[in-house]
């Protein structure tokens, strides 16, 4: 039963923490603008990514917010998203 409550937790779990991250790191109108346009075929992937890469990796302990910034930044730049 505990395996299966962890397992409903993290496959099922709730959003807010990493729209809280989301909203920290890229700004309240981004955010407002990607949830306004969100469609019944996108609501799934804003869910998994606001949990999953919002909620799990950002907030993962192992680089501070600042380290996977630049992480992420070098990555964008060395692939030619200048933008």
């Amino acid at each position: 039963e505990a395996v299966l409550t962890a397992l409903r937790a993290h496959l099922g779990g709730h959003a807010g923490r990493g729209t809280a991250v989301r909203r920290e790191v890229l700004g309240d109108a981004h955010v407002d603008r990607a949830q306004a346009r969100q469609t019944p075929f996108t609501a799934r992937f804003q869910d998994f990514i606001s949990r999953y890469a919002w909620g799990e990796i950002w907030t993962d302990p192992t680089l501070t917010r600042r380290e996977r910034s630049l992480v992420t930044l070098t990555a964008l730049v060395a692939r030619g998203h200048h933008d």
